[in-house]
């Protein structure tokens, strides 16, 4: 195998495969595409990254891919870091920031996130 599965939580047939291919081949997927249908038909509203707090890295390709993505496709692109509670999501907290405008990450509530998806 060219390359190595880092966290062992990824569905693996695909990837497995994959990564028996060259270096030269990347492949990268795409965590969110955030849409909704007007007229009957989908307009996609934004591109969104995702990692869990603290134990996904911000970083290079998989960052330059996704805001590639998002301005072929005209909308936004957005890495968010998320701490799920699966007990209580009201005690769910998401870091959000805009990769083609902003410098830091917004702390954000439950609701606040509820209400930014719902506002895209």
């Amino acid at each position: 195998m060219s390359r190595y599965e880092k966290t062992g939580e990824r569905p693996t047939d695909y990837s497995k495969w994959h990564r028996t291919l060259s270096d030269e081949c990347k492949v990268q997927d795409v965590d969110w595409v955030e849409y909704r249908i007007e007229n009957d038909k989908p307009v996609i509203k934004a591109i969104i990254e995702t990692g869990r707090w603290n134990k996904t890295k911000f970083v290079g390709n998989q960052i330059k891919v996704a805001k590639i993505v998002a301005e072929k496709l005209g909308v936004p692109c957005f890495f968010v870091e998320y701490s799920i509670n699966d007990d209580n999501y009201e005690k769910n907290v998401f870091k959000v920031i805009n990769l083609e405008n902003e410098k830091k990450f917004r702390i954000m509530s439950n609701i606040e996130y509820s209400n930014f998806i719902i506002g895209l």
